[in-house]
């Protein structure tokens, strides 16, 4: 079923006026920007990554030790936005529409600020070497930027984009666990942490972030039907074909990790 709410429908008078989208749109979005690149040269690079018991391979290794800081600021934002999220979420289900209408778009632009700083992090870090040994992380930027924009422009789509976020909640896992894995796996975090997460990773993407867009595929092809855009179907529809395929990578390099892939090679010879 569509959800097309009056309640949840930005006003778009603001687009008519270049001053207003500037001072609603552009400025905040700059301003996180800004802000997640002074979370990780001040606070992330100097205060949080050295304490880390970080494998001496991974701290020596400029391209690794800037993807364990750059995902530490990931980890940070996932339990951001997640808050945000998950309560704009409740707001909406329970009937606190003002909530919802009030806050909404200045999530959409906070989270569009940090995928564009990742984004620029990425191209910039070892001359985009994180992009090119995963890019379907690329693909997955460009659909969640593209999804973000569209809900600006498109009124509709702020409800769907809030219900995408979801996942972030899995994000929180899925970095942290990255994180722990760069560790001496003798340090005490690693023992403490590394299989609750993974196992807290396997639960969350499934539910939060594999449901959320089980729910919006169907629903943005249902919505592009009805209103002749089918920008918003595209976009949920790729989103979903990128997380099917890198829960099949993540159970991959799991598998192999733990050496099941020898052993059942072996069963098999």
């Amino acid at each position: 079923m569509v959800v097309i709410d009056e309640a949840i429908l930005v006003d778009r008078t603001l687009w008519r006026d270049p001053l207003a989208t500037a001072s609603r749109v552009v400025v905040p979005i700059l301003a996180w920007m800004l802000g997640y690149a002074a979370l990780l040269l001040f606070v992330v690079r100097r205060q949080i990554v050295p304490r880390l018991p970080l494998q001496e391979k991974k701290r020596r290794d400029p391209v690794a030790l800037a993807g364990v800081e750059n995902t530490t600021v990931s980890f940070i934002n996932s339990i951001v936005q997640s808050c945000i999220v998950v309560s704009l979420w409740l707001a909406h289900l329970l009937g606190f529409s003002g909530l919802f209408c009030g806050y909404v778009e200045l999530f959409v632009c906070s989270f569009l600020g940090y995928n564009l700083y990742d984004l620029i992090a990425g191209l910039v870090v070892a001359d985009g070497a994180v992009f090119r040994r995963e890019p379907g992380l690329l693909v997955h930027h460009v659909i969640v930027i593209s999804s973000l924009a569209l809900s600006l422009v498109e009124p509709y789509a702020m409800y769907y984009q809030v219900i995408a976020t979801l996942c972030e909640v899995n994000s929180i896992f899925l970095h942290g666990r990255f994180i722990v894995r760069q560790c001496d796996p003798s340090s005490s975090l690693y023992v403490a942490y590394e299989r609750p997460l993974n196992v807290m990773q396997y639960a969350t993407y499934l539910t939060w972030r594999l449901g959320s867009s089980l729910y919006l595929a169907p629903t943005g092809l249902t919505h592009g039907q009805l209103t002749g855009n089918q920008f918003w179907g595209v976009l949920s529809v790729g989103l979903l074909t990128i997380n099917i395929v890198y829960l099949y990578l993540l159970v991959k390099g799991d598998l192999k990790q733990r050496g099941w892939s020898t052993y059942m090679r072996k069963v098999v010879e």
